[in-house]
């Protein structure tokens, strides 16, 4: 057996050894994070531009920016205040939005990510300081309803946040009630997760604790507040992820109760288990406050003003024992609205002195607009042992909501030279479908030609009928491939009693046609002599059922034989399935089958199109455009086919609806976001070879609204149709 002496020798042995075995082992996410060099956007501006931290922030209106700008109102502004020299050439720019817009970022490596924007209302052509906007990334709501309202504050809006994707999309929506938004500079980079977020913390209520609260790195923080208590401002020159800290003077609720811990000037410990260099700056450990204990103090507190609305709140509390003389020696208590939280030693929950270590809680408001911290003498703590507490730093993140916004779908982009994307995402999505149809009906229309070219005869009652035996003949455009005897077979031989009806060109009987394994009833009439019509009329009776569509009326079959303007009938349900995303026939719960063409009319007639639009395609339609591609439908689907626009209208009126989503989505003289004249001629290599007669009017870019296009398209788009309507 060891004696006594030597027994605690070699426990004196076996901690020290331990003690200094744990000063080699750091935190894995230090050594092996790096500092980003991107994304750090200059908005608005021409050139680079490089901070005191040694940052170089990327102008976005550069040759080859690493990042793309996807808009449809947007410009770059100026401040023209000349006698603010003294700011920071990151608020001498801006850009500027009228409509919803976004920067879309490709991001090298999934995690979690910081996100600072910056807003400084300087003197320009735009009231900076009347903008009210929201502001969403990844599917959270960042800001909302925000506004800049005194320009001396020049605020810094930080989040951090998961990103899960290859690309990451920064919105601006510009509010109903506001005329634009804005945003200087931009930071999006990675961060070490485990040094800012916790895996999971103690759920804290006013009440007190109520068990944990998991999966904290999946949601989306903004930071309310960062404080380094005890010590001086800290600038982002000073901070490893360029953060900055405010002096905690403000907040204390009686500055008498603490007074300012001696700056510790040693090195400090990071250990494993605790804090790292990314946590927070050396300067925040090696400054604090500490009770007055001399002057009778046993508790201090510390206010926080926080949004009454807002639901949870990440608080993070940094502590570093720089005042006790020995492990052990004392302990405190943390407070929470007042509430005791936990009994802290640095022994404990570190193991060594001059050691930052923090600690995490989720705390839910209480109503009252603020977070209340206290720290306040421990239980074991009695005045002759000189008992102490001590806090180091604060942080205080409010945990963002899920966004309400209808976000636009991701769409193919064309980035022109500069890296920003021409025109807006829903302008792009538009550009294709208008250019489908476009090329459709161009194809359309040569096959029609050609049709019309080689259909020079068809069968009536089984005697061929060339264009000698009927005037116009080839306008009928009618190719009935079915013999004589097919048609005395259906008929059963014309049979009496399938006879359904008589009228003045002849008997029309009930029949049934065997077409592969499907049997289709049909009417067929026959021509008797003496009935006083003859093959004329029959000529003008096929014509009226050609371009006729009516329920009543059959159709014609077959610390190619309907008429043109039956195809302009068809094309007017297809620009429906298009824009409502169904089919031509649907169930509808109380009803079996609904005609698209006549559901979709009723809601035209009664002005609300907008209602049965596909979701995905109606908050990217401008709304002049679709009012005239709703008039373009509503032309197609006339009952009476000579009511109804050639496919040369119909062309014509879709290129107008496509200019007028172009200009609603570029006026304003706003550069960088035009869709050029070539760009429109390579999607549409066949339109520009149409008639001159045939394209709309040019209208001026800097037209506000939408609306005022209506006397120019109730004019020429009306005149258009009306003047080739003839067949």
């Amino acid at each position: 057996m060891l004696s006594s002496s030597s027994s605690v020798f070699f426990q004196l042995c076996l901690l020290l050894f331990l003690h200094f075995s744990s000063l080699q082992i750091f935190s894995l996410s230090e050594s092996d994070y790096t500092p980003p060099d991107k994304y750090f956007i200059a908005c608005g501006s021409k050139t680079n531009i490089t901070t005191k931290d040694s940052r170089t922030f990327i102008g976005d209106r550069t040759k080859k920016p690493p990042f793309f700008l996807s808009t449809g109102q947007s410009k770059p502004i100026i401040n023209t205040d000349e006698t603010s020299n003294d700011m920071s050439f990151l608020y001498k720019t801006a850009r500027v939005f009228k409509t919803p817009s976004s920067y879309e970022l490709e991001v090298d490596k999934k995690g979690t990510y910081m996100v600072r924007l910056h807003f400084y209302s300087f003197p320009s052509e735009f009231n900076l300081s009347q903008a009210v906007f929201d502001v969403v990334a990844s599917g959270y709501s960042l800001l909302s309803n925000f506004s800049v309202r005194k320009s001396s504050d020049r605020p810094i809006e930080e989040f951090i946040l998961p990103v899960k994707k290859e690309r990451f999309k920064l919105y601006f929506h510009p509010l109903k009630n506001s005329p634009l938004a804005f945003v200087n500079a931009i930071e999006v980079f990675l961060v070490p997760e485990e040094d800012l977020l916790p895996n999971s913390a103690q759920l804290i209520t006013s009440d007190g604790e109520k068990g944990n609260q998991s999966n904290l790195v999946s949601l989306v923080y903004r930071t309310i507040h960062r404080i380094n208590v005890g010590g001086d401002n800290i600038t982002s020159e000073s901070d490893l992820l360029w953060r900055t800290w405010l002096e905690d003077d403000g907040f204390l609720i009686n500055p008498k109760a603490t007074k300012k811990s001696e700056y510790y000037d040693g090195k400090l410990n990071f250990l494993s288990g605790g804090s790292t260099k990314y946590s927070a700056p050396e300067y925040v450990y090696k400054t604090g406050r500490e009770l007055n204990v001399e002057a009778n103090f046993s508790k201090a507190t510390w206010a926080f003003p926080v949004s009454k609305t807002a639901m949870k709140y990440l608080v993070r509390v940094h502590l570093c024992d720089i005042i006790g003389k020995g492990l052990s020696v004392f302990d405190f208590s943390l407070f929470v609205y007042n509430k005791f939280i936990k009994t802290i030693d640095a022994f404990d929950e570190i193991g060594n002195l001059q050691s930052p270590f923090h600690l995490d809680y989720v705390v839910d408001t209480n109503g009252s607009g603020f977070i209340n911290i206290s720290i306040g003498l421990g239980p074991s703590n009695n005045w002759s042992n000189v008992p102490n507490a001590y806090l180091n730093g604060v942080e205080i993140f409010e945990i963002e909501k899920i966004s309400s916004l209808v976000i636009p779908l991701e769409s193919p982009h064309k980035k022109n030279q500069n890296g920003l994307v021409v025109g807006s995402g829903s302008c792009v999505g538009f550009l294709i479908i208008i250019g489908i149809l476009i090329i459709a009906l161009m194809v359309l229309r040569s096959r029609k030609a050609k049709s019309k070219r080689n259909s020079s005869e068809f069968l009536y009652g089984g005697m061929s009928l060339a264009d000698h035996d009927i005037p116009n003949a080839s306008n009928l455009q009618l190719r009935l491939k079915k013999s004589f005897a097919e048609i005395k077979r259906a008929t059963d031989n014309f049979d009496e009693k399938k006879l359904v009806g008589e009228g003045g060109f002849g008997k029309v009987y009930k029949g049934t046609l065997k077409e592969k394994e499907e049997h289709i009833e049909v009417a067929v009439k026959r021509s008797q002599p003496g009935h006083g019509q003859g093959v004329t009329e029959f000529h003008t009776e096929v014509l009226v059922l050609s371009e006729l569509r009516h329920r009543h009326l059959v159709s014609l079959i077959g610390t190619s034989q309907y008429t043109v303007k039956s195809d302009v009938y068809s094309f007017g349900v297809v620009l429906l399935e298009i824009l409502c995303a169904k089919p031509a026939i649907f169930s509808q719960p109380k009803e079996e089958n609904v005609s698209l063409a006549k559901w979709g009319m009723e809601y035209y007639r009664n002005g609300q199109l907008e209602k049965i639009i596909d979701p995905s395609l109606a908050s990217e339609i401008d709304t002049a455009s679709l009012r005239v591609v709703g008039d373009i439908a509503e032309k197609c689907l006339k009952e009476n086919g000579s009511e109804r626009p050639t496919m040369d209208g119909v062309v014509w009126a879709l290129r107008y609806a496509l200019q007028l989503h172009q200009i609603a989505s570029r006026r304003e003289g706003f550069e960088d976001t035009f869709t050029t004249n070539s760009s429109l001629e390579t999607l549409f290599p066949s339109v520009h070879h149409m008639p001159t007669n045939a394209f709309p009017v040019e209208i001026d870019d800097d037209d506000d609204d939408a609306s005022m296009y209506g006397d120019i398209y109730s004019n020429t788009f009306s005149t258009q149709f009306s003047t080739t309507n003839e067949l």
